[in-house]
């Protein structure tokens, strides 16, 4: 069955518009937006009459916390910094989206469509980003790709979250060092697979 969103008015994301045309869908993916409706039967398309009415493409949100951080619960829906550590990598914003939040309507009801989903900006590196549609029962119908990226954190929130407890970092040079020293780290380890180093130490148990 095609679907056929018919008769709105498309605006195309480049500033131009077609009006009155129709967005052809097949197997979840839109084939065609066109002025004049497919060469099939009526009976073999579902047809949604948009007269009337706009129709944009799906907005991105590049830069988010939606699903956790959510609405309107408080302290138990703040699991966007992991901040027992200003030093966090292995962290992983899908373990901690909740798919149900209010925000993901509130997103979709906006036109957004996909999101960056990312930790905070309390650590140094806060750990690891996805990207995910907004609609969805389950974070697994819901990625796109992940991880997306890293999330890295090089302003005041570092200092103000760990700094104000005595700990690193304390200022600039601080989160500078932490981020450094953790690249170093990374690249040693990917010397040592690349050497054979890290089996032979993982034989050897040390």
């Amino acid at each position: 069955m095609v679907t056929v969103i018919s008769g709105g008015t498309v605006l195309l994301g480049n500033g131009q518009k077609m009006e009155s045309a129709h967005i052809i869908i097949e197997n979840g993916k839109i084939k065609a937006v066109a002025t004049e409706l497919p060469n099939i039967s009526v009976d073999q398309m579902n047809i949604i009459d948009a007269s009337g009415k706009f129709i944009t493409p799906g907005l991105i949100d590049v830069h988010t916390h939606l699903g956790i951080h959510e609405e309107g619960i408080g302290k138990e829906g703040q699991d966007y910094n992991e901040t027992s550590s200003p030093v966090t990598p292995h962290v992983r914003a899908i373990d901690g989206i909740n798919p149900r939040e209010k925000g993901f309507e509130d997103a979709r009801k906006a036109g957004v469509t996909t999101v960056q989903v990312m930790p905070g900006s309390a650590n140094v590196i806060g750990g690891e980003m996805a990207v995910i549609k907004t609609a969805g029962q389950t974070i697994d119908e819901m990625i796109i790709k992940q991880p997306s990226g890293m999330k890295a954190a090089f302003g005041e929130n570092p200092k103000r979250i760990h700094g104000d407890q005595g700990k690193l970092p304390i200022t600039r040079m601080g989160i500078a060092s932490l981020f450094r020293e953790q690249f170093i780290q990374a690249q040693t380890y990917l010397q040592k697979i690349e050497k054979g180093a890290f089996l032979l130490e993982v034989f050897s148990g040390t």
